[in-house]
This record gives C-alpha cells, structure tokens and sequence, in this order.
C-alpha cells in the first residue's frame, strides 16, 4: 500500500469488554487540521464522504474520506484546530443505500 504517512487507529486504544477475543494497540496520528485535509486532498486526492457529530465527553466529528479512483479511504476524528488519522484502508465500498419501499405501490 503506498498510503500515507499517516497511519491508523485510535477507537480500540486501551479499551476492553468482557467479550473482548483481542485487545489492540494502534498508533495514531495527529496533526493540524489543515496540514491533514490538504495532505488527503493534494497528495491523495481524497474528498468527504460522510461525516457527523462523535459521541463522547467532548465535541468531536468523524469523518470518513476516499478517492474513488483508487478506492483508498481514511478515517478522521477532528477536535477543534487538531484531526487525529484514526484508520486508512482500501478497497472502499459504500454501503448506504435507501430502503425499498414497503407499502403500496401508488
């Protein structure tokens, strides 16, 4: 993969459950927000897929960006002027897709 410099995870970092079979260690990397959006949209030519308010103690947005060319992805968690590069992968693939109707057909 000749993705980023930026490399993965954070969601999993110290985190267990009793049902947990693994417990990860991911690296994470944080930099100024700016510095990570033009390094995914210049170098990468990624663009915003999705993004939305995360849960938790402290206002944050997750985001996930992809380049549909090269199916690469990353996944970004933004807190004020800072964005940490939670995941990076390939073979992108959207899932979201309306619902069929399920009444009757007018």
């Amino acid at each position: 993969m000749n993705k980023k410099y930026l490399v993965i995870g954070f969601m999993l970092l110290g985190a267990t459950h009793s049902y947990a079979i693994e417990q990860r260690n991911l690296q994470v990397v944080c930099d100024k927000t700016s510095t990570i959006l033009n390094s995914l949209q210049n170098s990468f030519k990624e663009i915003g897929i999705i993004s939305g308010k995360g849960v938790g103690p402290t206002p944050h947005t997750l985001s996930v960006w992809g380049n549909p060319e090269t199916n690469t992805f990353t996944i970004l968690d933004t807190h004020g002027d800072t964005t940490c590069v939670l995941g990076v992968g390939e073979e992108i693939q959207i899932l979201l897709q309306a619902p069929e109707p399920t009444g009757p057909k007018i």
